[in-house]
């Protein structure tokens, strides 16, 4: 979703209610608002006011703060989902044999020792190990 907003394909936006917004009318959550605050409007000189004052807030500043917690929520779940793919890809190519599947002899170069040598075969069972 982020990376086509980016190319400017998808439009990423958080609409509550677009039919009560489209009509003027207050939303379930300005209502919700001025519900909790006890704000109606009964004829007094400040109401008018108060009631344009929940509806400036929830537009304004509650619906950006909630829109932006769901990106983050959403940006660190795509970063928890692309991490997990990149283990699950890093894991397969760490444990793929280098050379393929076939049978492999490694050295371990010691001066005092001597070389030790080990001989792996293709399924990943030790076949013979020496020292030199």
């Amino acid at each position: 979703m982020f990376r086509g907003e980016k190319e400017k394909v998808l439009t990423l936006e958080l609409v509550p209610e677009p039919t009560e917004l489209d009509r003027g009318e207050p939303s379930a959550f300005e209502r919700q608002i001025a519900n909790r605050f006890k704000i109606a409007d009964r004829g007094r000189p400040g109401d008018r006011w108060l009631i344009d004052t929940v509806r400036l807030a929830w537009r304004t500043r509650i619906l950006t703060h909630v829109e932006n917690d769901l990106r983050l929520r959403l940006w660190q779940a795509a970063e928890d989902a692309a991490v997990q793919v990149f283990a699950a890809n890093l894991r397969g190519l760490l444990l793929a044999a280098p050379a393929g599947a076939r049978t492999a002899m490694g050295l371990d170069p010691g001066y005092r020792t001597g070389v030790k040598v080990a001989v792996v075969t293709e399924t990943g069972q030790v076949a013979a190990t020496l020292t030199i």
